[in-house]
């Protein structure tokens, strides 16, 4: 089936992981600052590259979501848990969600990734069949369970972004190729 809508997780896929947003997080959460430590794979050696991160946009995941718009690609947002973790009023503190046709916060239909349901969810609010979506996200469990929902998928590796979003624009018919050693798609 032709790809009709790009279907993207947030954390870790539009927006950089968590581990890399300690210093916001705990100011969302009122905690003492240096409280959260862990960096996850982007620090196994505690090195101070991220501590001076200053975005946590993507902006690969900025330039694939640009190209959807021009080409008339719908554009979602699929996370579990959006509004728990970056607070109530996120949609409108962050521009880029104006791009977005739909925007599901898993938590608030009932269901979460890697449930098939939340992704038919998803799919119904963009009024498209679920083979029509592409959905990327960055866990594994999440793809599988967009597969299992009948998606297209991308699993968008955080250690390589370019390729991931090259990757996704590929599938979506909006690119020739994919580069070389792009994410990994079933």
């Amino acid at each position: 089936m032709k790809p009709q809508a790009l279907v993207l997780g947030f954390g870790g896929v539009i927006s950089r992981m968590l581990f890399e947003s300690h210093r916001l997080t705990e100011a969302a959460l009122g905690l003492a600052p240096g409280t959260l430590r862990w960096r996850g794979p982007f620090d196994p050696a505690q090195h101070l590259l991220w501590r001076d991160m200053q975005t946590v946009i993507w902006p690969e995941a900025v330039a694939a979501i640009q190209a959807a718009q021009a080409t008339g690609i719908k554009r979602a947002v699929l996370s579990n848990e959006l509004a728990l973790f970056y607070g109530s009023g996120f949609r409108q503190r962050l521009p880029l969600l104006v791009r977005f046709e739909v925007v599901v916060d898993s938590t608030h239909i009932g269901t979460l990734k890697p449930d098939p349901r939340a992704y038919q969810a998803c799919a119904a609010e963009l009024g498209l069949p679920a083979g029509a979506c592409v959905f990327v996200d960055d866990q594994w469990s999440n793809v599988l369970g967009g597969q299992r929902a009948g998606l297209q998928t991308v699993h968008f590796d955080v250690m390589n972004p370019r390729a991931s979003c090259d990757e996704a624009l590929y599938v979506l018919g909006l690119a020739r190729t994919a580069q070389p050693g792009s994410a990994a798609r079933r």
